[in-house]
């Protein structure tokens, strides 16, 4: 199940790009929002891969990625009357934010070892 959420994300990203290009001219604007999914559901499928992942290795789920999934789902619809750039430049930032949390979490605690569920 995991690879299946892998391969998507990996189809989807490709897709954000290219959706990124073809809208991101200033005279051509989207009348329907698909470039969107494609850029805000990779990341959301990245997070889900990888909590999905961190549960099967450590038996735990991260709140952050969760709050990340969370804030990005709730910003798709505000994103819908933003440019391409915007929107992907805020997934960008959902992100980076996740990686602070979790480089500020892990800080000053010793390497985990794998304790899978099961």
């Amino acid at each position: 199940a995991l690879e299946i959420v892998i391969e998507r994300r990996s189809i989807l990203a490709p897709g954000g790009l290219f959706a990124l290009n073809r809208w991101s001219h200033p005279t051509l604007t989207p009348r329907e929002p698909p470039w969107l999914t494609m850029i805000t559901g990779g990341p959301v499928i990245f997070l889900a891969g990888r909590t999905r992942l961190e549960y099967l290795v450590f038996n735990r789920v991260s709140g952050r990625r969760i709050i990340g999934i969370t804030l990005l789902l709730a910003l798709t619809p505000l994103l819908s009357h933003t440019s391409p750039l915007a929107a992907a430049s805020l997934s960008a930032l959902v992100l980076l934010l996740v990686a602070v949390l979790d480089k500020r979490h892990a800080r000053q605690r010793p390497p985990e070892h794998p304790n899978p569920a099961g």
